[in-house]
Formats: C-alpha cells, sequence, structure tokens
C-alpha cells in the first residue's frame, strides 16, 4: 500500500534536513557572513538600504523611522544652534539607513552650494513631499523649531499606527501558516493510520 502523499512529504523532509544538516548549516552561516561583508561595502550599504525601503509594509515603516530620527535629531542641533551643514552631517549618521545617509549628505553638498534644504528634497524624490514642503516653510518664516517639531509629533503618530497595523496584519497570517503546518503533520501521522483501519474494515 503506497503512503499517503503528506506523509511521503513528511517522510522525505525529515530524510532530507537529516541527511543534509552539515552541508545546510554551513551553506546557511556562509550566506550569513557573505551577506553581512556585502551590507559593510559602501555600495552594498547603498543598494541594501535602498532595497529595506521598497519592502512591501515593513519598508515604510523604515522609511517613517528615518525620517522621524532626521526630524528629531535636527531639530535638537538646530535649536542648539548647530550650523546647518555640521547638522546634516551629523543627522545623516543616525538615520540606521546607508541610502538615506548618501541622500542627506548630497543635500549637504547642494546647502554647501547655497542651494535650499527644500528645494534638494523636493528635488530629489526619495524623502515624502510633505518633509520638503514643511521645511520650505521653516526656511520662509524663520519658525525652523517648530516645523521640525511639529513633524517629529506627526511622523510619530503614523509610526505607530503603521506598527499597530501591522501587528494586526501578521497575527490573522502567523496563525494561518501554523495552522496549514499542523494540518500537514497531522495528515502525515494519521492518514497512514485511517488506511490501515480501512484495510482491515475490508
Amino acid at each position: 500500500m503506497a503512503l499517503p502523499v503528506p506523509t511521503r512529504i513528511l517522510i522525505g523532509t525529515s530524510s532530507f534536513l537529516m541527511n543534509n544538516f552539515l552541508f545546510l548549516a554551513l551553506v546557511s552561516v556562509g550566506v550569513l557572513v557573505s551577506f553581512n561583508y556585502w551590507k559593510k561595502t559602501a555600495r552594498g550599504g547603498i543598494l541594501w538600504g535602498r532595497t529595506k525601503l521598497k519592502i512591501p509594509i515593513i519598508g515604510e515603516i523604515f522609511m517613517k523611522v528615518s525620517i522621524l530620527r532626521f526630524c528629531f535629531i535636527f531639530n535638537a542641533l538646530n535649536r542648539v544652534g548647530i550650523p546647518i551643514l555640521k547638522a546634516l552631517d551629523i543627522v545623516s549618521k543616525t538615520l540606521g539607513n546607508d541610502f538615506l545617509q548618501s541622500r542627506i549628505e548630497m543635500f549637504g553638498q547642494g546647502v554647501s552650494e547655497g542651494r535650499a534644504l527644500s528645494a534638494l528634497m523636493k528635488e530629489g524624490r526619495d524623502f515624502p513631499k510633505l518633509l520638503g514642503n514643511m521645511i520650505g516653510v521653516g526656511e520662509q518664516t524663520g519658525a525652523m523649531d517648530i516645523v521640525l517639531s511639529s513633524l517629529s509629533e506627526y511622523y510619530h503618530s503614523e509610526l505607530k499606527i503603521k506598527i499597530e497595523a501591522l501587528t494586526v496584519t501578521i497575527e490573522p497570517l502567523l496563525t494561518a501558516v501554523l495552522a496549514v503546518g499542523v494540518l500537514i503533520l497531522a495528515l502525515g501521522v494519521f492518514l497512514p493510520m485511517w488506511n490501515m483501519t480501512q484495510l482491515f474494515k475490508v
């Protein structure tokens, strides 16, 4: 009597993992080490930073975290009178994203050439239009601290909403994945027993 498909899948997967455990472990470690090394290179860090921002749902959270850091720290530096070029240099290193850091560094170069930070942000299109527009308001009114404080509060609120929405989305998804896993495991174990009982009944 042939074993049911779920049982064959279960046995095949188990055998493959047991027979190739060392190989799979070495490959996994090699991939992780190579990936971490690549991320630390200038090109790799920028590419990975940009890729993270494009991940569905999570990418938007990464972006909002970086913007919140930018607004909060840039505001703090601005309030104590740190020159804008120095402030941008400091802020760029706190974003936690090499791609966004490279963009802020480019903004600093543009500002050093006499251009407005808001104009550079709008042209770059890597940051939300709201950020560039609001910083433009701060530049025109001289109330940059008030604008940055408002932006910090706004993005903090947005980040909280996004994280709560992500939690609500993940919970049923994880439950469904676990349910499918348990179902496959149960079918693999109990189907052969069921088939045996049917044979005895015959």
